[in-house]
């Protein structure tokens, strides 16, 4: 006689922890949920144990039981994080003022302002008193040709030498013609002629002696023969020596 063999499927429960919604299930599988147990009564997925006709009570939540005495004292916890600063608070009253303190040191000398802006203009002050008299300069056009006479003058006179700086300093750049007493200015006539008097004509090259000094020339008026003497200013207080340039 021939054997059958049948299969009858799950015959055992099968724990499966706490219920899961996700989780598919099958007959005699057994979850917890809520306090209580439960077994499958029919395959779901997402039916609550509470839903009677997947699931059958194995055993419900208990009651709630007394409040059990307070345990001993737990030991001090690590300390937070330092929490957000709070919100700036009110500026309280100010305090009264302490007492001076010692003067400090001298600083170093700062460096120099700016310049300021000019001030306004002042007034104009009292006119001052008339200068003296300067010396005679040449006339207009005709100053080539003039003959200065000093006459007795203490400083360009007829008997006056004057220096080599009296005449840069008032015919700088120029020339100029005197009327001269021969003597006075040092100039010795050759033997046999005589004159009293001269023209005396000065030549100043430039506005400074850096042009070179002033030289003069001298042409006695009273003699009987034309001589021309010359000289040239070897300092600014003294003259060369008067040479003969020409005769006749």
């Amino acid at each position: 006689m021939a054997s059958t063999t049948k299969d009858l499927g799950r015959v055992m429960p099968v724990a499966q922890g706490a219920y899961s919604a996700n989780k598919a299930y099958t007959p005699l599988d057994i979850v917890s949920y809520n306090g209580g147990s439960y077994i499958c009564l029919a395959a779901n997925t997402g039916k609550a144990p509470t839903d009677m006709t997947c699931w059958q009570s194995l055993a419900m939540p208990g009651a709630t039981g007394a409040t059990g005495p307070q345990g001993p004292k737990g030991d001090k916890g690590d300390v937070g994080a330092t929490g957000t600063q709070g919100p700036k608070g009110d500026t309280g009253s100010q305090g009264p003022t302490g007492a001076t303190g010692p003067q400090g040191p001298k600083g170093d000398k700062g460096d120099v302002g700016a310049t300021g802006t000019q001030g306004p203009k002042g007034d104009t002050g009292s006119q001052g008193p008339t200068g003296a008299t300067g010396p005679q300069g040449p006339a207009g056009k005709d100053a080539v040709s003039q003959i200065i006479d000093g006459g007795n003058s203490a400083t360009n006179g007829r008997a006056v030498n004057s220096p080599p700086s009296y005449y840069q300093t008032n015919y700088p750049a120029k020339g100029a013609m005197e009327f001269k007493q021969t003597s006075s200015i040092g100039v010795t006539l050759i033997s046999g002629q005589a004159s009293t008097y001269g023209i005396l004509s000065t030549h100043v090259p430039g506005t400074d002696t850096g042009f070179g000094r002033p030289r003069q020339k001298f042409e006695p008026t009273q003699t009987t023969r034309p001589l021309t003497y010359v000289r040239i200013g070897i300092s600014d207080t003294a003259w060369s020596a008067w040479e003969l340039t020409t005769t006749w």
